[in-house]
């Protein structure tokens, strides 16, 4: 998960994406539930990227030295 990449982690998730939008009745609020969660999840995967991003690249230009 640590080097993943946003298509990456996408696609871990599509297959249960898929298996939650076949789910019916009672099952199916759980499922959009589940769904939203993994929503929360990939937004902030991206968000950790971003910011894996711009400390290598602090790391690569030496402006990012912190004490």
């Amino acid at each position: 998960i640590e080097t993943a990449t946003e298509e990456e982690v996408g696609s871990l998730f599509s297959s249960v994406r898929e298996a939650l939008s076949a789910l019916k009745g009672p099952r199916a609020d759980q499922g959009k539930k589940i769904a939203a969660a993994i929503d929360h999840v990939e937004a902030l995967h991206a968000h950790l990227i971003q910011i894996r991003e711009k400390l290598e690249t602090e790391q690569r230009t030496g402006k990012g030295v912190r004490r």
